[in-house]
């Protein structure tokens, strides 16, 4: 038996290939994220099930973007048979979510595709698994200062043409606005949690702010309202001795979270891309033994592959994206198969709000991820294939609602 991620078959994959033969059983986990019919990724995973008579694909979001993402699927379990059986192109796939998603005019073509993939996928939920709903949801309401409001503004006249760049450094402003003197930097990570692997950012927009009376406010900024809250909830979740996750998206912030809530007399340890596997694994263990109070990280790094149900109850969302994926993945290491009888599952949403708004980005992106989330447990439900959206969709849906009163 041989375990390796998706990585790893980046860079190995003559390697692995030359150990599959036709007795090989493969099996594709998290296979959503084999994405893009041209990456290479995609041709090295079709390459390598190729070898192989047996194939198992596994993923709890198979359509994030829509039914384009089946392409790669059923090209790794029959890519033999895919022109006979299915013989959809790309563009006949992402034309059939478009339908579905914008228009009643027709959507006989994605009806048809639904019944067509219908009897080569099966889907579980954790009602029939028997896992108890978690609770309704907490929010955790701050609004921003009047110094924060006026950066708010400054934001959203920069960066009208990108709302990638706006989204990003809204959220930065929200947690940690020292981040916003910084140049903008979209690592793996990043691409990975705002799902913009294929988006090109003009460079004008990743530099860091130099308008003097706006780096003056930010520097006069010790803390943001947001992050006053946050904290306020830590500090009474851990003071009732409750173990405690926190999920953010830029990793400066991990480290700022874990120096506040440490300052206060409380045990918090961060986990992100540059912690080694050696020292994760032992946080990890040190906080299922309550010999830490908070555990601080990101859903590039921890959203998949650990079990944290049987000792943590409750998460904070201090920074969150668009991406449903990561959501309900992070949402999944304290809520799944194997709760302990009469334990819950309890989740806060941290809400940044300015008075002069119709509304806020926190506000909109969590609106946004409700209603996705219950379209594909409907969709789950139903026992069909419910489409899912791009990020430009998301971000579009997600600022038109975000307006001065």
């Amino acid at each position: 038996m041989m375990l390796f991620n998706y990585d790893r078959l980046d860079r190995l994959s003559n390697a692995i290939k030359n150990a599959v033969n036709r007795k090989t059983l493969l099996i594709f986990d998290e296979v959503h994220k084999v994405k893009g019919e041209k990456s290479s990724r995609a041709k090295k995973a079709i390459d390598l099930a190729l070898n192989s008579k047996y194939c198992l694909t596994l993923t709890g979001t198979p359509i994030p973007n829509g039914f384009q993402d089946i392409f790669n699927n059923l090209n790794l379990l029959y890519k033999d048979e895919y022109s006979s059986v299915f013989g959809y192109t790309i563009n006949e796939l992402k034309n059939a979510s478009t339908m579905i998603k914008g228009s009643s005019v027709s959507t006989l073509m994605a009806k048809e595709i639904s019944d067509k993939i219908y009897p080569f996928f099966c889907r579980t939920n954790k009602v029939q698994l028997g896992i108890p709903n978690p609770n309704e949801d907490i929010i955790i309401e701050s609004y921003g200062s009047e110094d924060e409001k006026i950066i708010y503004q400054y934001i959203q006249n920069k960066y009208k043409k990108s709302f990638f760049v706006e989204f990003m450094r809204t959220l930065q402003l929200e947690s940690n606005p020292k981040l916003l003197l910084r140049k903008l930097d979209v690592d793996e990570s990043l691409s990975d949690i705002l799902d913009i692997d294929d988006i090109e950012i003009g460079k004008e927009f990743l530099e860091g702010f130099s308008d003097e009376n706006i780096v003056e406010i930010i520097n006069r900024i010790n803390m943001t309202n947001k992050t006053k809250a946050v904290l306020g909830k830590v500090q009474q979740l851990a003071c009732e001795g409750k173990p405690l996750i926190i999920w953010c998206i830029f990793t400066e912030n991990i480290e700022y979270l874990a120096k506040e809530i440490n300052s206060i007399g409380f045990s918090a340890k961060c986990i992100y891309g540059k912690t080694m596997m050696l020292e994760r694994n032992q946080i990890i263990e040190d906080f299922k033994e309550k010999k830490i109070n908070v555990l601080i990280t990101n859903p590039h790094t921890l959203a998949e592959s650990v079990s944290l149900h049987k000792s943590c109850h409750d998460a904070i969302y201090y920074e969150y994206s668009y991406n449903l994926v990561h959501l309900l993945q992070s949402k999944d290491r304290i809520h799944r198969l194997g709760l302990p009888e009469n334990s819950y599952t309890q989740y806060y949403f941290s809400i940044n709000k300015y008075n002069d708004y119709t509304s806020s980005l926190d506000a909109e992106v969590y609106k946004r991820l409700k209603n996705k989330e219950k379209m594909m447990l409907e969709a789950i439900d139903r026992g069909v294939l419910e489409p899912g959206y791009t990020p430009e969709e998301d971000l579009a849906k997600i600022f038109e609602n975000i307006k001065l009163k």
